[in-house]
């Protein structure tokens, strides 16, 4: 497959001018030409500029000839970068056809494919105002599972390749490559490449037909630009090149495994999922347990002892690619021995009781509630604490200089109740989970405040 590498601009739907490469036009048909091969043009580099004294006089003997018009060479050079540019063009509005192509492959290899786990990985711009962001790393697509080879032949050599693409409308698509670079582990600086068979495959260890090994796939970095805007389709291409005793090279599409994009923000999940930890002595236990949320790396589990923590997921093998789960569903209650607190609903707003975020990505979350006292005897809400858990592990405390608050400060009757909003702080590309309150009685409760609505707003 050869290496070479257009850049085209993204149309003003995506609502910004941005760049991307995608595969050089006819790559999957041409085969790599050699350096110096006839039709190949070698790279040269390009040589300092001189200040206008210190350039030579051009002698006599090397101007162009008599009669010849010296700009044709550069006329010539131009046309053919323009008719290059249209066929890469042609490419690109075709790129439905080439991955229904590959999905067509997909499964007629000699490659069994078991995908344990599928997530995105970086992060997504911050800072209250644009122009000062620093620049992250991107968000990367990860696939991690096993391969089992059925094939007669006996495998060499495998090299993991692909692309990770987002589908805009019908034709419109965004791709980064697998990440194929290596990278220094070890004592010695040995180097291993991302996207790789974890148990390398080499003359010394080859693949024989029954063996399974596992697999880690790697996109490069798309710009952190996508947090803004959920693509139509998501999705990671997975394909390896197989070296063969009797048969050669072989390129194998493996996979094409759909991404959940909602996951950038923060997304429901309402299925069980098992946690691996390693054994001492060698093997892994596995422990079921129930998902709430995913974010990035990041995934909120519930333990069978009752432990909720959020764990990375790498620790964590999926039965199955993960749905969408369901939004918050409005009012929702929890409850301790004398005091019952209801959400009934959740929202966002640029500013509320007179307090506006100093940040142009910040925002206001409000959070409506009902709190009851269901005990015998009247209570101070002075103790009730509540908190916000805007990402993995993060917490907001209500706002004080909102007014319109539930007030904390007066007493509820027995049988009695109050309701009011709290206020919270939040940037644009925190979606809440969860609301924790500290009851009078000492007991804390967790409710679920998970709204798709909240998210990247200038996107929408």
């Amino acid at each position: 497959m050869s290496q070479r590498v257009w850049t085209f601009v993204v149309s003003a739907a995506l609502g910004a001018c941005l760049a991307f490469a995608i595969p050089g036009c006819g790559d999957d048909e041409a085969p790599p030409l050699a350096p110096g091969a006839k039709g190949a043009a070698l790279p040269t580099a390009a040589a300092p500029a001189q200040p206008a004294a210190a350039q030579a006089p051009v002698p006599a003997s090397a101007a162009a000839p008599a009669g010849e018009d010296p700009e044709k060479e550069c006329r010539t050079l131009g046309y053919c970068e323009r008719k290059c540019e249209s066929e890469c063009a042609a490419e690109e509005s075709d790129r439905t056809a080439f991955y229904n192509a590959k999905r067509a492959r997909v499964g007629k290899s000699a490659f069994e494919v078991k995908i344990e786990r599928v997530f995105f990985s970086g992060a997504c711009h911050r800072g209250d105002v644009p122009e000062q962001r620093k620049a992250t790393s991107g968000i990367k697509a990860v696939v991690e599972g096993s391969l089992t080879y059925n094939g007669d032949d006996i495998i060499y050599g495998a090299d993991l390749e692909g692309t990770a693409f987002l589908r805009y409308g019908p034709t419109r698509y965004a791709e980064v490559r697998a990440m194929t670079r290596e990278y220094a582990s070890g004592w010695y600086g040995r180097t291993i490449p991302y996207s790789r068979v974890t148990r390398t495959v080499h003359g010394s260890d080859p693949w024989f037909k029954g063996e399974s090994r596992p697999f880690h796939w790697e996109s490069n970095a798309l710009s952190e630009a996508f947090c803004e805007v959920a693509p139509d389709e998501a999705a990671a291409y997975v394909e390896m090149v197989a070296y063969g005793v009797r048969g050669g090279r072989a390129d194998v599409p493996l996979a094409v495994v759909p991404l959940r994009t909602e996951e950038v923000v923060g997304m429901a999940l309402r299925q069980q999922v098992k946690i691996r930890t390693p054994k001492k002595g060698g093997g892994f236990d596995d422990e079921t347990a129930d998902a709430h949320y995913a974010k990035f790396d990041r995934m909120l589990v519930t333990r069978l002892t009752g432990k909720t923590e959020w764990l990375k997921r790498t620790s964590i093998v999926q039965t199955g690619l993960f749905d969408k789960g369901p939004a918050a569903a409005f009012p929702i209650e929890g409850s301790s021995a004398a005091w019952k607190v209801t959400v009934n609903g959740v929202s966002g707003a640029k500013e509320f009781g007179g307090y506006a975020p100093k940040g142009e990505d910040q925002f206001v979350i409000l959070v409506d509630v009902t709190v009851a006292n269901t005990g015998a005897e009247a209570g101070s809400l002075k103790k009730l604490a509540p908190r916000l858990e805007v990402e993995p592990g993060k917490w907001q405390s209500p706002l004080g200089k909102a007014l319109g608050q539930l007030d904390l400060n007066g007493e509820v009757a027995a049988g009695g109740s109050v309701s009011g909003k709290l206020a919270f702080q939040r940037q644009r590309f925190e979606r809440p989970f969860r609301l924790e309150v500290k009851t009078p009685d000492g007991s804390t409760l967790y409710l679920d405040v998970l709204s798709y609505d909240l998210g990247p707003e200038r996107g929408k």
